[in-house]
């Protein structure tokens, strides 16, 4: 290398000049350079880190999404009729009541699941 001042040869690595004692210009140059390199994340880390994310929020939103509008366990259900009252009305008297039986499931907190049937 060579100082920018007198242009005398310095020594590779030396900091000042042996003849005129100025600062190597290059060698600051190389050391702010490495500095400011940033490591750089290969393709596949970031792609790992990608899928990886994914699989996290997708599995929260799977248990978040199950149990606001997943599907009762089976195991729970204990099978049930009811009988359901139909009362019509006509002028403020009553014209009929009306009884059917329901067939469905009950759960333990007292909520009932209808049976539907296809035809």
């Amino acid at each position: 290398m060579q100082c920018n001042k007198c242009k005398n040869e310095i020594a590779t690595g030396g900091k000042f000049c042996g003849i005129c004692g100025a600062e190597n210009q290059t060698r600051i140059k190389m050391e702010d350079a490495k500095v400011r390199t940033k490591k750089s994340t290969s393709p596949f880390e970031t792609v790992g880190a990608f899928i990886w994310i994914c699989f996290l929020i997708s599995a929260v939103l799977y248990g978040v999404w199950s149990s606001w509008f997943g599907e009762r366990p089976v195991s729970d259900c204990k099978n049930a009729a009811k009988e359901i009252q139909t009362i019509i009305k006509v002028d403020g008297g009553v014209d009929s009541i009306k009884t059917e039986t329901v067939y469905g499931c009950e759960y333990p907190d007292g909520s009932f699941l209808e049976y539907q049937y296809e035809n």
